[in-house]
């Protein structure tokens, strides 16, 4: 199966796990920053949890639509191996002062740290599905995508649950920093063993002006159609993705009334989805490059959206004034089971839409 072959080959497997721990640290570190906003911060700085939330999450996106354009063209000059080495090393840093602002209480440094990360992502982002074209075959980049799209999302997975349960803890802080310490410094080990890539394009001169590297990145995509068409259906996707991950907290503790276990189950289902549609996505279109099924996932992945807004609607409707205090308890409510699946099948969809792109 051409899965397994990719995921034990050197070509491969270690830009696989340079950017399944990045994933991963990401998520430890946002889930657990959101976590604590949520249970704790918000009330400290008497300001609502879901804008809270909301601000944090346009400080991590805000460096993508920044240095998006700018990471395209390093990415094309340099080595892409090269390159991923120094972002790797760069993730450490950013690490070490999260760590410094978590064991603080330091929520302006938080939020710098959180900037951060999306700028490091912003980054890398280029770099690893520009590296993958050199590094595969034709008939393997189907597979390559859906084994990226499945590990990260696996990656968000675990990163939320262990972010989400370790914060909150006795000594959480100090467990959530030695996560991402650690972590990022097997990224970079890692990194030193993905295979050396010629660069694509070393007369490229980026220009110190973002903004205008940005543009022209931009304008080069919007004058052809078919490329003009993917960034938008990929925006797409991201600002949903992002939309979804950033008040699901929120939604479980203000609307659901639910403790943080209900948070993490709610993703669980939301990352699986993700997972089980990316691979069944590349077993079903038997590796061929092709956008004929992304209108009819796009179509699922709003239906089912829809219906999970009803959903919660009908549970904000039976519930009685008690708190949901574990997942138990959530699960007791008939409704809750549909809540799940519209969260789960969403994702399926999700899954399915953004492979082939």
């Amino acid at each position: 199966m051409k899965i397994i072959s990719l995921l034990s080959s050197r070509k491969f497997l270690p830009l696989f796990i340079v950017q399944f721990l990045g994933a991963f640290n990401d998520n430890v570190f946002r889930f657990a920053l959101l976590t604590l906003i949520t249970y704790k911060l918000a009330s400290e700085f008497a300001v609502q949890a879901s804008v809270l939330n909301i601000v944090a999450a346009g400080i991590f996106i805000l460096p993508f639509f920044l240095f998006s354009g700018t990471g395209g063209l390093l990415a094309d000059k340099f080595q892409k191996h090269r390159l991923i080495r120094y972002i790797k090393l760069f993730e450490i840093m950013i690490m070490l002062f999260a760590a410094l602002a978590f064991v603080t209480s330091k929520l302006w440094l938080l939020l710098l740290c959180l900037g951060l990360t999306g700028l490091q992502s912003a980054l890398f982002g280029p770099v690893k599905y520009g590296i993958l074209p050199s590094l595969l075959k034709d008939n393997e980049l189907l597979a390559g995508n859906a084994l990226f799209e499945a590990g990260t999302f696996l990656s968000i997975l675990l990163g939320t649950i262990v972010g989400g349960l370790l914060i909150l803890g006795d000594f959480g802080e100090w467990q959530v920093s030695a996560v991402l310490i650690v972590c990022a410094s097997i990224g970079w080990v890692a990194s030193l063993l993905v295979p050396k890539i010629a660069s694509s394009a070393p007369d490229i001169q980026p220009s110190i002006n973002i903004i205008k590297d940005s543009l022209k990145v931009f304008q080069i995509g919007t004058k052809h159609p078919d490329i003009k068409r993917i960034i938008l259906g990929i925006s797409w996707f991201w600002f949903l993705g992002y939309v979804i991950h950033s008040q699901l907290t929120p939604l479980t503790a203000e609307v659901l009334n639910a403790d943080e276990q209900v948070a993490v189950v709610l993703l669980v289902m939301f990352t699986i989805g993700i997972g089980v549609g990316s691979l069944l996505c590349s077993r079903i279109m038997h590796n061929e490059v092709s956008a004929r099924y992304v209108p009819f996932a796009a179509l699922l992945m709003s239906l089912f959206t829809v219906d999970l807004y009803f959903a919660t609607n009908a549970m904000l409707g039976q519930q009685s004034e008690q708190a949901f205090k574990n997942i138990e308890a959530f699960l007791q409510v008939g409704i809750s089971w549909r809540i799940l699946a519209d969260m789960f099948l969403l994702s399926v969809a999700a899954g399915f839409y953004i492979v082939p792109l």
